[in-house]
């Protein structure tokens, strides 16, 4: 089937490749192939400097949605053997995966301690958020469209998206556009063939169109029972250069995903016949899984309609409307779906005036929602109808007193309507939240930065509940060393309640955490260290390790006269003690575990990338979400490679 995909994929490369593009009367100038340029508050950007001439049409591109942030930049994602989009986030220190062990699996991300109903997960400013369960499926984010990736500070997560949520992040996608015709093909293979392989193209139909696809597809075959999966995904972009002032895009995203959901091992059940828990856990052809034909469908549509507008020096536009479609199903000892239906629009405005940045976001949303989640335990109910109106606004003034002292406030406003409809009868709920800010962002010396800052929410007006937020960090970065260390403070709390009962069965948040993140380089020799700490403040189970790290030794050298850009060591992971909470086996602690990796990563002519890695070398057998194992010593290899340019 793959070499089958691959030969189609080449045949439409040499046909449109081959076609005629007639000289453009107005040039296209294309300043960079990344998506955007980040804006290092340490260094200073001269493209301004580069004069053009009138006819010359300027793309306009993407941006951060702040200008202060944590970013994971497109050379960090392409030089990381990554699985899935998840694995992209273990490159900030504040992350924790609930790893439920399987490739493909709905595994939960914790950042700055939350996860599930506590992070809005952004696509180019916009949520992807279910809006029924306020939460996201990493695996649904077509990896290779990602060209870079924005975590906002914990103090001023809360800003964005309609949910209040007290994380965000921003999947920033690839928004380049070449003169000539270029394509992509990433492939991997590991055991139990878990194969991935995504193609992109992108070319020049018209004067000022350019238009693009790619297509992914990731499979894993089953071990133990239910845990085989699948997905289809695919995006289509065109994107019209109307003038330098205005670009205009379209795009469509689809995702078709299909995973066995096995509930992890039946652990009851081994005991029951007096077996060694130990030894059956990992024996994948005698262990007992709780949902053995257990499966989880989802299916997505977005089409969206964006437009970015320079109209003077002074402001910069991105609005969107767009549409998002799920359809989510699963089937264990009971059946569940939910079919949501959101219709938007988003509106960010950038204001320069002077010493003075004015940023302010507009969002709407209106969702129905049809779902059976609540009645599951209960068939005979009727189907739960849910109707929400969602609006909210945000500013941030910033002062830009010199570069090395940047002090900002910042402000939103929500309100929320739900409709709800159930046994012939009808409730609305309407609320209003407030929440406020401010950061600073101040340079001591050149190489040397310092960030602080506070906010405060009210996620319901007629309610008591509050909670604070802070974050500060100092980061010292150079050629040969770079550390970067930071302290949160995380007041958001999140409860649990099984249906049809009023008391909680799990809690998470209220907690704070402390991070470390060193680089040595010393020759050929570098050296990475990524540690986490965290804490609770009250009587939460946090559901994240009290320690943890990923410390790397590697070689790194461009060798063969500068043909092999070349990153190759040992990679080792220690998650400390931590009590996980799951719906099947309730609240549990979990005891520490650690494992080993080989991973090589060589860029060859920078045209194509190989990579190798050799997983959990002294083969431990451990599990990080109960009873979910881990998977045991296998590689996997993969390359990507840049074709018809």
């Amino acid at each position: 089937m793959y070499k089958r995909i691959a030969v189609i994929f080449l045949i439409i490369q040499f046909y449109v490749s081959a076609q005629v593009v007639d000289s453009l009367e107005t040039k296209v100038r294309i300043l960079n192939d990344t998506t955007f340029t980040a804006r290092d508050s340490i260094t200073i950007n001269d493209s301004l400097l580069i004069s053009f001439k009138k006819e010359d049409i300027i793309p306009l591109n993407s941006s951060t949605l702040t200008d202060k942030y944590f970013i994971i930049s497109n050379e960090e994602i392409t030089h990381n053997d990554y699985k899935y989009a998840g694995d992209y986030l273990r490159l900030f220190p504040f992350n924790f995966i609930k790893d439920l062990g399987f490739a493909g699996q709905p595994n939960e991300t914790f950042l700055y301690g939350v996860g599930n109903n506590a992070v809005s997960y952004l696509l180019d400013g916009i949520s992807l958020n279910n809006r029924l369960l306020n939460s996201f499926n990493l695996n649904l984010i077509q990896s290779e469209d990602i060209d870079s990736i924005e975590i906002i500070p914990l103090p001023r997560g809360f800003l964005y998206g309609t949910s209040n949520n007290p994380v965000s992040v921003n999947f920033i996608t690839k928004d380049s556009i070449r003169l000539k015709p270029y394509s992509r093909l990433r492939y991997y293979q590991g055991a139990n063939r878990n194969l991935m392989l995504d193609g992109s193209f992108n070319v020049q139909l018209m004067k000022r169109l350019y238009g693009s696809f790619s297509i992914t597809n990731r499979i894993l075959d089953r071990t133990y029972k239910a845990t085989d999966y699948s997905i289809w995904q695919g995006k289509f972009k065109l994107k019209y250069l109307l003038s330098n002032d205005v670009n205009i895009i379209a795009s469509y995203n689809i995702n078709d995903y299909t995973a066995g959901y096995s509930g992890g091992v039946n652990v009851d059940s081994i005991n029951s016949m007096g077996r060694d828990v130990n030894q059956i856990m990992y024996d994948y052809l005698n262990a007992p899984m709780l949902y053995p034909e257990g499966k989880l469908n989802v299916l997505t549509h977005l089409p969206r309609l964006r437009v970015l507008a320079a109209p003077t020096d002074w402001l910069k536009t991105d609005a969107s409307v767009f549409y998002l479609y799920n359809d989510y199903k699963k089937e264990t000892s009971s059946n569940g779906y939910a079919e949501t239906k959101t219709y938007g629009f988003d509106i960010k405005n950038r204001v320069n005036y002077g010493l003075f940045n004015l940023d302010f976001d507009l969002d709407y949303e209106k969702s129905k929602i049809a779902s059976s989640a609540l009645a599951e335990p209960i068939p005979q109910l009727n189907t739960l109808q849910t109707g929400q109106n969602n609006f909210s606004g945000s500013v941030i003034l910033t002062a830009n007193v010199d570069s090395n002292f940047i002090p900002s406030l910042f402000y939103k406003i929500s309100k929320t309507n739900s409709d709800y409809s159930q046994f012939n009868r009808q409730l609305s709920i309407d609320y209003t939240s407030n929440g406020l800010g401010f950061d600073l962002l101040v340079k001591v010396k050149e190489h040397i930065s310092c960030y602080m800052g506070a906010s405060f929410l009210k996620p319901n007006n007629s309610s008591s509940t509050e909670y604070s937020f802070v974050e500060a960090g100092l980061k010292y970065s150079s050629d040969i060393f770079a550390a970067d260390v930071k302290y949160f403070l995380n007041e958001f709390k999140y409860r649990s309640y099984p249906v049809f009962n009023l008391n909680y069965i799990s809690l998470f948040g209220n907690l704070s955490g402390f991070s470390g993140n060193v680089k040595f380089n010393y020759g050929v020799f570098l050296f990475e260290s990524l540690l986490s700490f965290y804490s609770e403040n009250g009587s939460y189970d946090i559901n994240v390790p009290n320690f943890q790290t990923q410390t790397g030794l590697y070689y790194k050298n461009i060798l063969f006269n500068n043909n092999l850009n070349l990153k190759t060591g040992f990679v080792f992971y220690y998650t400390g003690k931590n009590k996980v909470f799951t719906f099947e086996n309730g609240l549990l602690e979990v005891p520490s575990s650690y494992k080993v990796d080989f991973t090589l990563v060589g860029e060859i002519q920078k045209v194509a990338i190989v990579y190798f890695t050799f997983e959990n070398l002294l083969d431990n057998k451990y599990y990080i979400t109960p009873y979910y194992p881990m998977p045991e010593r296998n590689f996997r290899f993969g390359v990507a490679w840049e074709l018809l340019n």
